[in-house]
């Protein structure tokens, strides 16, 4: 199943002279088409022209043509905005190739860069693409695409590994420590109070965790001050004196 996009999106305006762009399906929200430009919104605009259509045979023309006749035509996308050509095919391929991983139904015929579509990097040039594209800017539209693409889709054994190695030993600043905090509160308050009640699965999960946890001087320090003048509920009182006796056991 293809991957959507915010519908709706607005035509982008003022934008730079370099840059890669996406085509949308303003049907179904969809990320059809990867391409670079070095003439700003001209290129992708080209896409639509008559005469171009009536002589390309590729499935991004059979897509717009179908588009056209259903009286539609594709919304154009900023990606990444870049400051010389000389960047534009590394920006090409590298953004294929993300959006075809995550589920985009693309309609390249090439991997992008102008060359072969099928092609696989590297591990070596995977770690310099990836050093490459942090801290980059994104624009608006770009960071609501990846996270529309991302909501809901299940992750695999293996990525949800790979993504507790490179969190392990981790140290998060303060601002995304607030950042985390906000969103989670966020997502709790449109859910019913009555709704908020963790299943035992997840339960059992965070007390496996937490077991055999040492506790630095700071984090006692700060659990004590946000308990303080807490009034507990009996049935409370009772878990936290069951939990004791078995530690003191």
């Amino acid at each position: 199943m293809s991957a959507r996009v915010p519908t709706n999106i607005p035509q982008p305006q003022g934008a730079g002279q370099f840059l890669i762009y996406g085509l949308v399906d303003p049907q179904t929200g969809q990320l059809r088409y990867i391409g670079k430009s070095s003439h700003g919104l001209q290129r992708p605009k080209e896409h639509m022209c008559p005469g171009k259509l009536k002589r390309e045979q590729t499935h991004k023309s059979h897509w717009i043509r179908h588009l056209l006749s259903m009286g539609a035509s594709p919304e154009i996308l900023i990606l990444e905005e870049l400051f010389s050509y000389v960047e534009l095919d590394e920006a090409e391929i590298r953004l294929i190739e993300y959006y075809t991983s995550i589920g985009c139904s693309l309609t390249n015929h090439t991997k992008g860069g102008d060359g072969v579509f099928g092609y696989k990097h590297t591990l070596d040039s995977r770690k310099k693409i990836s050093e490459a594209n942090k801290g980059r800017p994104l624009t608006e539209e770009h960071r609501k695409l990846i996270s529309s693409i991302r909501t809901g889709k299940p992750l695999s054994e293996e990525h949800k590994k790979s993504i507790g190695r490179s969190s392990a030993g981790r140290t998060q600043s303060p601002e995304e420590r607030l950042k985390k905090s906000l969103a989670a509160k966020k997502r709790w308050a449109s859910v019913p109070v009555e709704d908020r009640k963790m299943s035992s699965e997840v339960k059992e999960k965070i007390s496996l965790g937490l077991k055999g946890r040492i506790i630095s001087e700071v984090q006692r320090v700060n659990l004590s001050k946000a308990l303080r003048g807490r009034v507990f509920s009996e049935e409370t009182r009772h878990k936290m004196s069951e939990s004791a006796k078995r530690r003191s056991r």
